[in-house]
């Protein structure tokens, strides 16, 4: 689906602002739902000299870029690797976010320990994640005493809880624990409940209350804004959950092709601007009608579900080829139209 002769000349020159590392798929806990499948048995990773290479390679490529991710799996397996990882895209002048679930938080001298490290490296921001799930496997407790060291130390942090099934109140009782009270008076924390999809025919039921779930009808600002590299040193389009599910989103192999060339690929694909402009969700409901994947699948609880049936789903795909260049017009004008207000909203915060 060629699209680049379509697209506004400020789009064509914009590049990502967030550069995502996925270390490794190796964790030391095995969530059922993982989108990633991790386990403690997986054992490839992107080694050090690659991370410093893709790291450097997006910093010249890349003029707006302004943070890099690391993420996994369990990016803390990496132990010293991570560190200096951190410190080479530090000394670079990026700001750096680790995603953990924090299991290194055994006590408050070993979280300390570590957190010293992340401060000798340059850190920025550190994201835990928890949850029903994740609980299985590591301590909410753990992830606390990970938290309050990381705050004191002056990093900005962030817990993330999965949204609870009918009878876990995994957030409700990280919100009353006195700790976590504790540290909402700083301005360096913050928590949080996320959306949740399952990755299994007999996964629990989760607790939404949003049945209209706007979230659904929303153009996806990953792709195009960040750039993604996997542990097999794959370059993606997005860091989404179903990334592994989707072969249209790998843009090829690094060790074969630049990071520049592969990024630009993806303006030749109408398919990828207009999930970007209207969502995966949207997308499906122009194209199939209201309550299309709902009839067909169960419940919708995250857009990068969708994503995957929109690639999957067969009716779906022989609609799409079909059809997609009946949208070409509004979906351009609609992407003028997100660019000119993001553009706009980017010099608001100048002023």
């Amino acid at each position: 689906m060629e699209g680049n002769k379509y697209l506004p000349r400020p789009f064509l020159k914009q590049t990502p602002s967030t550069f995502t590392v996925i270390t490794t798929y190796r964790c030391n806990a095995a969530c059922k739902e993982c989108c990633f499948e991790s386990n403690p048995t997986i054992k490839g990773r992107l080694t050090l000299k690659q991370i410093k290479q893709n790291i450097k390679e997006a910093y010249d490529t890349y003029a707006d870029l302004k943070l890099v991710v690391f993420t996994g799996g369990e990016c803390f397996l990496l132990r010293n690797d991570l560190f200096e990882a951190i410190k080479y895209a530090s000394d670079l002048g990026l700001m750096t976010r680790c995603v953990t679930n924090g299991f290194w938080g055994k006590n408050p001298q070993a979280a300390r320990l570590i957190v010293k490290q992340l401060v000798w490296a340059g850190l920025t921001e550190v994201n835990f994640s928890s949850g029903v799930d994740h609980q299985l496997w590591v301590p909410f407790e753990r992830v606390i005493t990970a938290s309050e060291a990381s705050v004191e130390a002056g990093i900005q942090t962030l817990i993330t809880i999965e949204q609870d099934t009918k009878e876990s109140k995994c957030y409700e009782e990280a919100l009353q624990h006195p700790v976590i009270r504790n540290l909402q008076e700083s301005i360096l924390f913050s928590i949080q409940s996320n959306q949740w999809m399952p990755f299994h025919s007999d996964f629990k039921a989760r607790n939404n209350t949003d049945v209209e779930k706007p979230f659904l009808k929303q153009g996806c600002d990953q792709l195009f804004r960040n750039s993604v590299v996997t542990p097999h040193n794959m370059l993606s389009a997005c860091c989404g959950l179903t990334l592994e599910h989707i072969p249209e989103v790998k843009l090829g192999d690094l060790d074969k092709m630049s990071m520049s060339e592969m990024y630009r690929s993806q303006f030749d694909d109408f398919l990828k601007i207009w999930i970007h402009v209207d969502g995966p969700y949207k997308i499906i409901e122009k194209l199939m009608g209201k309550g299309y994947l709902e009839k067909k699948y169960g419940q919708i609880n995250h857009n990068c579900q969708a994503c995957v049936y929109l690639h999957k789903d067969k009716e779906l795909i022989h609609k799409l080829e079909n059809e997609y260049q009946n949208y070409v017009s509004d979906v351009i004008s609609n992407l003028h139209l997100k660019e000119s207000v993001t553009k706009a909203s980017l010099l608001m915060k100048e002023v």
